[in-house]
């Protein structure tokens, strides 16, 4: 009966506390699991401002600008040829980001450019 009693206890001692259920995912308010899936792939100058080229968690390229406001409440701060600088919110740990470039992986139905070559050869 005591031991009933005592797995009973263990069972509901965490709702009891305050803990929340380790099964249920956890609320990510500031976003911060999307961010190892964003890519930057460089910048160009347009005029006076430089355009980034990032590509987001849903694989869509997004062109950006110092200043601009992403989906996600995160605003560019810094854009360089190597790297992409932006602050989260201020409630949000850690309050800035950067993000390296990258290499970019292609589609499996591209061809690397050494087998073009070695193609044309082949051909002559």
């Amino acid at each position: 009966m005591q031991s009933n009693v005592r797995g009973v206890l263990m069972l509901f001692l965490p709702l009891l506390l305050g803990m929340r259920d380790p099964f249920i995912p956890v609320d990510d308010t500031c976003r911060n699991a999307q961010i190892g899936r964003w890519q930057y792939a460089g910048s160009v100058d347009s005029g006076p401002r430089q355009i980034a080229f990032l590509r987001d968690e849903k694989g869509k390229w997004r062109r950006i600008a110092r200043e601009d406001v992403l989906m996600s409440g995160w605003r560019i701060t810094d854009i360089t040829s190597e790297s992409l600088t932006m602050e989260t919110d201020e409630a949000c740990e850690p309050s800035q980001w950067r993000i390296i470039k990258g290499e970019i992986k292609h589609d499996k139905k591209d061809k690397p450019a050494g087998a073009v070559t070695a193609a044309a050869a082949g051909r002559q």
